[in-house]
């Protein structure tokens, strides 16, 4: 769905696979959200204006010929709905017809965007990704050399062997070395491994550490070197993508070091954007031989092939003697275009938030193939779904009332599920059981989040295992000013961690809930929360404790808030006179009858109208308690200045030109800590 918004009509009409649900190859109908700003809003274009503009690109002679041949698809899926005009469909017709016939080289460049291994056989175009392969790592003195010292001999040997042995095909060879400035300044408020790297001085440019080890050197140009990675997935702020889609490539192949780390969240990324993922087993570096095996058998099925290295070669020469007899060695082709460096300016400006400045709720997988006692995946999640259920709701119900935004990305398929034209592990699965089809029951979100109405923004798009691709939700949470990512549901191993590595590359903080995520396994759930989710989440935690972090955030904001505002007043400390009425007083209203925040409001507005006092006493600040609220503490400090003013905490006790800028200060803060403890 993302590379349909930049593509012209003649992929919309020929992508029989990516088309949405309900429709047929003559009638190209949805809705997709535009890309330009992020915003939500779609794309509607009547019907009579799309026939027009056809109708120009398949008479070019005519007057009203469309100037840029390029017809934004989203212009025409707007425009076919249920009810699309015959007319309508026969011109879609034609116009696929005329785009069969164009021999233009500029058709080579679009249909790069499509689904790399779409009716291809496999290893039709090989490229091996070697992640990992630096002195920091496999040299013996390397920072981090102790992370993968049970297997750093026994991988490098083997990578060499498989490389030596590829040299002579068209593998592309691709190596992407992980680089930092010598200050770091792209880490920004890290966490996790990369604040690990930043510790210890890991991959610091200018160093020996951050360069290639010499054996892969020793094959000069054959291997291609693409700089750029910062994090653990190497498409992020690299020409990664742009190299392999450039040179045609179906099939990647994964070796190198971490396996937990840089090796799954390429894995995943691969795999998102339509390429065949194949994993070494025997060529990638586990933290331990336990997470090893326990990756290589549990999580990297659930999306790609895993094989030794000897089963890889053997099937990349049968395909290579499949190819023409003139096939050559593989030559490198220039790259076009800069590499983007828009990450790195979205992480900075994320960071610099205070933490839950702004925050989301991603609720994932809370539909009833999963959560349902007859649901086609009930089983996965057996153990567990009771429980995380119940939890997330009452963490839900907590934060209902309060501004963070509540977001549901289910993973809905056509019923003839045509989006998977190939796939493979948990999709597979998915496909053969008719799980999360268009139409049915399974597919629908459970009772629990239906009943919040509008209160819950659904997110629609999703077709595999990060809630970010082929999805609007990174506009949805940048145009809310989202700082702060909060998930949670089904299936630990796969969406949770899959969209937790997604969020995490694009600069958001990611608070992980242990006890509101479901594993397949009881012993999943405990290596991912102990293991896997510390590597680049801010926080795991559990529902409770969120929801007192974001509360006690709320109200440390507030209160520095108040205390900006203290500051700025006169350094006597009272407040200028106002042209209103002498001596207002404040009427007597209960607070069972109060809106919510009328506290607030109705004592600011009584201190912008304050006269000055005979003897000014200086503004005092009130001090804030975070990151917890502690309800006692507070009481404590309530009853005191009570004690120290007793006749003027109350402004209802008599004329409001009588009491001092501290003393009302002091009594509104109370008042709106009070609210937020009894909401």
């Amino acid at each position: 769905g993302f590379f349909l918004l930049q593509a012209d009509l003649r992929v919309a009409a020929r992508r029989g696979g990516l088309r949405p649900a309900g429709m047929t190859p003559g009638c190209l109908a949805g809705c997709i959200p535009r890309l330009g700003g992020h915003k939500s809003t779609r794309h509607v274009a009547p019907a009579s204006l799309v026939e027009e503009r056809l109708l120009g690109r398949l008479n070019p002679g005519s007057k009203k010929s469309v100037q840029n041949e390029n017809i934004v698809a989203g212009e025409v899926f707007g425009a076919v709905g249920a009810q699309h005009s015959p007319r309508l469909a026969v011109l879609l017709d034609a116009h696929r017809q005329l785009e069969h016939s164009d021999k233009r080289q500029s058709t080579a460049k679009v249909e790069s965007l499509e689904p790399c291994c779409e009716q291809t056989n496999d290893f039709e175009r090989t490229a091996v990704v070697m992640i990992g392969y630096q002195k920091d790592y496999f040299a013996p003195d390397g920072v981090l050399s102790s992370v993968i010292e049970a297997s750093r001999g026994e991988v490098l040997a083997k990578t060499l062997e498989f490389v030596g042995k590829l040299v002579n095909t068209s593998v592309l060879l691709v190596t992407t070395p992980i680089t930092f400035t010598p200050d770091y300044a792209e880490l920004v408020e890290p966490s996790g491994i990369l604040k690990v790297i930043k510790d210890v001085g890991a991959f610091r440019s200018g160093t020996p550490g951050s360069e290639t080890i010499p054996e892969i050197l020793q094959f000069g140009d054959r291997i291609m070197c693409v700089p750029g990675k910062r994090g653990l997935n190497a498409f992020t702020g690299t020409m990664l993508e742009q190299i392999l889609r450039q040179e045609g490539i179906t099939d990647v192949v994964l070796c190198g070091a971490v396996t937990s780390v840089c090796i799954d969240s390429t894995g995943r990324a691969a795999h998102e954007r339509g390429f065949r993922v194949h994993h070494l087993s025997d060529c990638t570096c586990g933290r331990t031989i336990l997470e090893q095996e326990h990756y290589t058998k549990e999580i990297f099925p659930i999306y790609a092939d895993v094989s030794t290295t000897q089963e890889v070669l053997n099937r990349i020469l049968t395909a290579e003697r499949r190819k023409e007899p003139k096939m050559q060695i593989y030559r490198p082709l220039p790259i076009q275009g800069p590499p983007r460096a828009s990450i790195k300016r979205k992480i900075a400006r994320i960071c610099q938030e205070t933490p839950f400045a702004r925050t989301a709720v991603i609720l994932i997988g809370y539909q009833n193939d999963y959560f349902s006692p007859t649901g086609a995946l009930r089983s996965v999640v057996e153990a567990s779904c009771e429980s995380v259920m119940s939890k997330t709701m009452n963490m839900v119900h907590r934060l209902v009332n309060s501004d963070v935004l509540l977001v549901a990305t289910p993973i809905i398929f056509t019923p003839t599920y045509s989006e998977l034209s190939q796939p493979s592990g948990i999709l597979k699965i998915i496909k053969e059981i008719g799980a999360f089809q268009g139409g049915t029951e399974g597919a629908e979100l459970v009772q629990q989040l239906v009943d919040l109405g509008d209160r819950l923004r659904i997110v629609p798009g999703k077709r595999g295992l990060n809630a970010f691709a082929g999805t609007d939700l990174e506009g949805v949470l940048r145009d809310a000013g989202v700082t702060d990512v909060v998930l949670c549901g089904a299936v630990t191993s796969v969406c949770i961690d899959s969209t937790g590595r997604a969020a995490h590359e694009r600069g958001f903080r990611v608070h992980i809930l242990e006890d509101c995520t479901c594993g397949r396994t009881e012993l999943e759930q405990q290596h991912y929360v102990s293991e896997v989710f510390p590597l680049y989440a801010s926080s795991v935690t559990t529902g409770r404790k969120i929801v007192d972090e974001i509360m006690a955030a709320k109200l440390s904001a507030r209160a520095e808030d108040g205390d900006k505002r203290c500051d700025e007043r006169p350094s006597g400390g009272a407040a200028k006179i106002q042209d209103q009425p002498a001596s207002p007083k404040l009427p007597e209203v209960s607070r069972a009858s109060r809106p919510a925040g009328a506290d607030r409001f109705s004592i600011e507005a009584a201190i912008t109208s304050l006269e000055p006092s005979e003897e000014p006493q200086p503004c005092q600040k009130t001090p804030v308690h975070s990151p917890a609220f502690d309800v006692g503490r507070r009481q404590e400090s309530s009853s005191k200045a009570e004690a120290d003013h007793p006749q003027q905490l109350s402004p209802s006790d008599g004329d409001v030109s009588t009491l001092d800028v501290g003393a009302v200060t002091s009594w509104m803060r109370r008042n709106v800590d009070r609210g937020l403890q009894e909401e």
